[in-house]
């Protein structure tokens, strides 16, 4: 057998360089690892908002149905009202004496709330038309408001201590 003759800072090509390829190997796996686990929790996440989401769109429609089934009732009973009164004093009257507390005979203007959780309600306010207006369309309301709102006072969390510039 020929050998060849090598130096001691020679570098041969018969040797394989397993460092590296292991290191590289080792470095991807651990990306994809990462990466899948970080894409995991980011679905979980998602999903969790999905949830909340659909939740609070079947409160709103659920709330909104039984809104429009109040307002048939209210349109039913002011027709009703509408024909037993000569003035729109009277008229007022009636309406208040049916609503109690919801009519604000000043302002003309009819309030009820649905329920929609825990900390929302729809809010409806319906402004009422003189007795001669109502007589002449086939309305006797319009819609002044028919809005999602709070039922709780939302109070800002300030007690996480904040540098505001002026102390060390």
């Amino acid at each position: 057998m020929k050998g060849t003759i090598k130096s001691k800072n020679s570098k041969g090509w018969g040797q394989a360089q397993i460092g590296t390829s292991s290191l590289v190997l080792i470095f991807t796996v651990l990306a994809l690892v990462i990466f899948s686990t970080l894409s995991l929790s980011s679905a979980r996440v998602d999903q969790r908002l999905a949830e909340k989401t659909a939740q609070h769109v079947e409160a709103y429609y659920k709330a909104d149905a039984l809104g429009e089934e109040t307002l048939r009732d209210i349109n039913r009973r002011l027709e009703e009202s509408e024909m037993f009164s000569g003035t729109n004093g009277e008229y007022l009257e009636r309406i208040r004496f049916l609503y109690e507390d919801k009519v604000d005979t000043a302002g003309g203007i009819l309030t009820y709330r649905i329920p929609m959780g825990e900390d929302q309600h729809l809010l409806v306010e319906l402004k009422l038309l003189p007795l001669e207006t109502a007589r002449q369309t086939a309305k006797n309301y319009t819609i002044h408001k028919w809005v999602v709102q709070n039922s709780q006072e939302y109070e800002i969390d300030d007690r996480l201590p904040v540098w505001n510039g002026e102390e060390l």
